[in-house]
C-alpha cells in the first residue's frame, strides 16, 4: 500500500512506519489523501530504512538527506508536505534555495484526542493551497 505518484506533490513522511503495516491511523491518512484530491502525490520518507538501534535519528536522517534530495530531483515538485512538524524544519534548511513550497501537516500518528480533526483541517488547507499553487 502507498503512493507513487508523478503528481506535483510529495508528501514526506520521518521514517517507515515500525508497527503494523497499514493500521488504522496510516489507514486515515491514505483515506485523506485520496479524499481531497491527492491520488497523484507521492509518499516518501526522510530515512529509507528502518532505524537501526545505535544509531541517533538525527545522524540517520542527516546521512540518508541526498537520497531524499536525488527523490525530490527526479519528482520535480511543486509542492512538498512534511508530515510533522520536525519533517518540516528539515526540509525547509534543506532545500531552502529551490523552488518549492513546503507545507506542513499534523502527522497522522499524533497522539491528541484531536488527531482527525486536526488532519482534515489540515488536508482542507492542503486543498486550497494546492489549487492556489499548482493550477
Amino acid at each position: 500500500m502507498g503512493f507513487l505518484g508523478d503528481g506535483e506533490v510529495v508528501f514526506v513522511c520521518q521514517r517507515p512506519s515500525t508497527g503494523t503495516f497499514p493500521d488504522k491511523k496510516v489507514k486515515l491518512f491514505y483515506k485523506l489523501i485520496e479524499k481531497y484530491g491527492f491520488k497523484d502525490a507521492h509518499i516518501t520518507d526522510l530515512v529509507k530504512c528502518r532505524r537501526k538501534a545505535k544509531e541517533p535519528m538525527d545522524k540517520m536522517i542527516q546521512n540518508r538527506l541526498p537520497f531524499l534530495e536525488q527523490e525530490i530531483e527526479i519528482l520535480e515538485p511543486k509542492l512538498i508536505v512534511a508530515v510533522g512538524k520536525k519533517v518540516k524544519r528539515i526540509l525547509e534548511k534543506k532545500f531552502a534555495n529551490k523552488e518549492i513550497e513546503i507545507e506542513s501537516i499534523t502527522h497522522y500518528a499524533y497522539r491528541g484526542k484531536d488527531r482527525n480533526k486536526r488532519l482534515r483541517k489540515d488536508f482542507r488547507r492542503l486543498r486550497e493551497k494546492y489549487y492556489i499553487t499548482l493550477e
